[in-house]
Order: C-alpha cells, then sequence, then structure tokens
C-alpha cells in the first residue's frame, strides 16, 4: 500500500519493517521474527529512504546490529505511535464482539515468576482460552523502563521508581520481614529489629536490584555491620540460600509472593523506626489504552493483589512442587 504524503510515495511496508528493524536492533532479527528475508526487508527500508531523502540506520558490516541515525530516531517516534494507533483501533473492532481473544504483554520481578504469577495465568486461561501472554521478568528499574517504551503494557513490582507519566493501579503496603532457618538463634524471636543483625551472616542484593539501596539506607541509619556472606540479583537464588541457613535474608512480604520453604524456614517481622515502608505497585503507562484482553487481566489482577489469594505450591529441592 502506497499512500502520497507531501508529495512523497511512502510505502506502509517500508514503515512497518523499519518499525520492526529498530525494535530488533538488526534486519536478521527483524526477519526472524516476521519470517521474512533479511534482504527483502533491507530492500524495503532503502525505499523508505530514498523517499524520505536520508538514511534511517547507520549500517556495519557483517550480520551485526544497526543503529538509528537522527533522522531514524524522529521517525520511530511517529511510526510507534501510528502502529499503537492501529493497534488500538483493531482491539476495539474485537472488542464489539465480545473478548475471545487478544494479548497481554506484562512485566513482573522475578519473584512472582515461581510460583504466583504462572498459577494466576493458568486460572485466568481457563475463563479466556483465546487470550496469549507475553511475560518479561526484570528488575523494577528495568520494568519500568519496559513500560515507558511501550515494550509492556502493565508491570507488578514492588518498589519501582515511579515517575511522571506512570499510572498506579494498585498499590499495596507490604511488611518487611526476616527469612531465616529454624536453627538461627533469630527464629526464636517473634519480631526482629535491626540491631539484632549486627554481626549476622546476610542474603544481600547486588547494587543493581533497588531492595539494595533500602536495605543499606536502613542499615547505615542504625550504623549497623554485617557480613555479606552472599550477593546476588537473582531473589530466587537469595530466597533459596537463605532457606538453606547460608544466611538470613531480609525481604518484602506479601501473600502473593511468599511460597512455602518447608518447616525448616520462618519469617519474623522487622520492626523500628528507621524500616522504609516498601509497596507493590501494579502499574501501566498513563495515556495508554489498554487493550481489551489487558483491561480484564488488570482487573482480575488488582482484585488477586487486594486479597492476597496467590494459589500455593511447596518448593521442594529447587522445584516446585504440587
Amino acid at each position: 500500500m502506497t499512500k502520497s504524503i507531501h508529495g512523497r510515495n511512502i510505502h506502509f511496508n517500508g514503515l512497518r519493517y523499519f518499525f520492526e528493524v529498530a525494535a530488533a536492533g538488526s534486519f536478521r532479527g527483524a526477519a526472524d521474527r516476521l519470517h521474512i528475508a533479511a534482504s527483502a526487508i533491507n530492500r524495503q527500508v532503502q525505499i523508505l529512504e530514498d523517499e524520505l531523502g536520508c538514511p534511517l540506520f547507520e549500517r556495519g558490516r557483517g550480520r551485526g546490529g544497526v543503529t538509528l541515525t537522527a533522522a531514524g530516531h524522529i521517525l520511530l517516534e511517529d511510526v510507534r505511535a501510528a502502529m499503537d494507533a492501529v493497534e488500538h483501533g483493531c482491539n476495539e473492532i474485537a472488542a464489539l464482539h465480545g473478548l475471545r481473544r487478544g494479548h497481554v504483554e506484562i512485566g513482573i520481578n522475578e519473584g512472582f515468576a515461581s510460583a504466583f504469577f504462572p498459577l494466576f495465568l493458568a486460572q485466568f486461561n481457563k475463563l479466556h482460552p483465546e487470550i496469549t501472554f507475553e511475560v518479561m521478568v526484570g528488575g523494577s528499574r528495568v520494568l519500568i523502563d519496559w513500560l515507558a517504551n511501550n515494550e509492556v503494557e502493565l508491570v507488578l513490582a514492588f518498589n519501582p521508581p515511579l515517575r511522571v507519566g506512570i499510572e498506579v493501579l494498585k498499590r499495596i503496603d507490604v511488611e518487611t520481614k526476616l527469612m531465616v532457618h529454624k536453627s538461627h538463634p533469630l527464629a526464636t524471636k517473634r519480631t526482629v529489629t535491626l540491631a539484632d543483625l549486627a554481626g549476622c551472616n546476610m542474603v544481600m542484593p547486588s547494587s543493581d536490584l533497588i531492595a539494595h539501596r533500602y536495605l543499606h539506607e536502613m542499615l547505615a541509619a542504625r550504623k549497623i555491620k554485617v557480613r555479606s556472606v552472599l550477593v546476588s540479583n537473582s531473589h530466587i537464588f537469595m530466597q533459596r540460600a537463605a532457606a538453606e541457613n547460608l544466611g538470613v535474608r531480609v525481604t518484602s512480604s506479601h501473600p502473593v509472593q511468599d511460597m512455602d520453604f518447608g518447616p525448616d524456614v520462618v519469617f519474623r517481622p522487622l520492626r523500628g523506626s528507621a524500616i522504609s515502608q516498601e509497596h507493590l505497585i501494579f502499574c501501566k503507562k498513563a495515556g495508554r489504552e489498554l487493550s481489551p484482553a489487558s483491561k480484564v487481566l488488570a482487573k482480575q489482577l488488582a482484585v488477586a493483589l487486594e486479597l492476597g489469594t496467590a494459589p500455593r505450591r511447596r518448593v521442594s529441592h529447587g522445584r516446585l512442587d504440587n
């Protein structure tokens, strides 16, 4: 399809292929995604560049990636907006016929990926079997970046760095607890203070996780020194390490994140004026209309988060068991 715009014959296939190459970072990546020869995509993009009178990509040698030129960045924003508008129109038409099918793109923290969210989606799928999902797992900072860049429609995360342009759909206060093996001396306490952690072997989050800043600020406020026996950027690995008594772990606690680690692991509330209030945040990009499928999922997920009705599975030997 071709349309004349200000005297130029713009081919919409070229615009679409340009968008896919920009998203994939290479012609080969776009070709794999579209199941079209990379040479065909390159040819259409070159036609578009000829029509516009300027290059849109800086091409390197071989099969490496490409980078957008200044003109490419300008065009990408408008093409992305147009693609969103077309998608919205198609979704609205589908909604007229009832919600039978659709696709949901959501980003979540790792802690939800191992227990709560797969089971939530399985239950949701029973009600809406034609809806498909793309679930991206990452740290809270990365998730918000994905949301801002329209790479996901929804985000579920602990303490994400909220910014202008992010709309909070559900905010839930969460309790800070200490995860500890039953044989540890702190397991005998009903509640734990920061002072109790002095000198303890601890499982600590790495600096690229938001939890790192929260924990270090709390310990520094009371001048508490601990021994970091393990540092990791994986919440699941830290949970398993604490369950094996490698060290104690400070963690956010909400029913939809908690897993049953068996009788050898206990959780104790962490109390004190220096304890930062943490939040479970479910959000979307402000101003972006959710697809009908995402609207339905968002409504049901918000209810599940409010009620804390996560189905449970027991963790055993590194796997999830019924």
